[in-house]
């Protein structure tokens, strides 16, 4: 019996198949990131386009090249020519926004996360998250209107649970502006919980009214030990103590 070359049934064995779609590549990651990585940069070379971009980033991120990664999907999200619609542009430019953010690039975090944002003003979800992260970095003034429209947004949905979170993160945002009358607002409207207990004692400080402070930073403690919202709650009942 004829035999073929070596060669030949090394490349027809199933583990060298190539990766050419997305099934092909979500099969690569799990049985090889670091192989699935070189598979994808050559069909990206061969032409695949986004989604063997896409597939490139995801094995990157599979190998912990986060940085790598990030750059990547923002190369990706930024290129009006990749062939996708503004709202999965947006979604990349998300994703890539968020490894610069756990990786500790804040610039490169909000800049990312900004260009999602003008991509699908719409988005409530996404305006939510990038308030969320101006808040982070000490900017309550340009949370603001990011959560107006988080809120317009869900509103317009119904997403009641975006309702909550967005509102939260506003009383906080008009706390830190000075506008104590705009947080108490939006605090009356959620029931009380650890995250919005502490909000409620941090107006009251606030506002001078330091005794419903420290009621508010006990129930907390009470309710929630050893939460982070309970160790925020400590910390304010120490510095009122100074």
């Amino acid at each position: 019996m004829r035999r073929l070359p070596l060669l030949l049934l090394f490349l027809a064995t199933p583990a060298m198949a190539q990766i050419d779609s997305e099934a092909s590549c979500a099969a690569a990651l799990s049985a090889d990131p670091a192989a699935a990585r070189e598979q994808a940069a050559a069909w990206r070379i061969a032409g695949g386009g986004t989604p063997a971009r896409l597939c490139e980033a995801a094995a990157l991120q599979a190998l912990g090249a986060n940085e790598a990664a990030a750059r990547a999907l923002t190369a990706l999200g930024q290129d009006p020519n990749a062939g996708m619609a503004a709202a999965a542009r947006a979604g990349v430019l998300a994703e890539a926004g968020a490894l610069w953010w756990r990786l500790g690039a804040d610039a490169l975090a909000r800049d990312t996360l900004s260009a999602a944002h003008r991509l699908t003003p719409e988005d409530g979800a996404l305006a939510l998250k990038l308030a969320e992260m101006e808040l982070a970095l000490g900017a309550p003034q340009a949370a603001l209107p990011l959560l107006d429209a988080a809120l317009d947004h869900d509103h317009a949905g119904h997403d009641h649970g975006g309702d909550a979170a967005a509102l939260l993160l506003r009383a906080q945002a008009r706390r830190l502006t000075g506008d104590l009358e705009g947080a108490a607002s939006d605090l009356a409207e959620l029931p009380d919980s650890p995250a919005i207990l502490l909000e409620r004692g941090l107006l009251a400080q606030a506002g001078g009214t330091l005794h419903e402070a420290a009621d508010h930073f006990f129930a907390v403690i009470r309710q929630a030990p050893g939460t982070p919202e309970a160790l925020a709650a400590q910390t304010a009942l120490q510095d009122m103590a100074l």
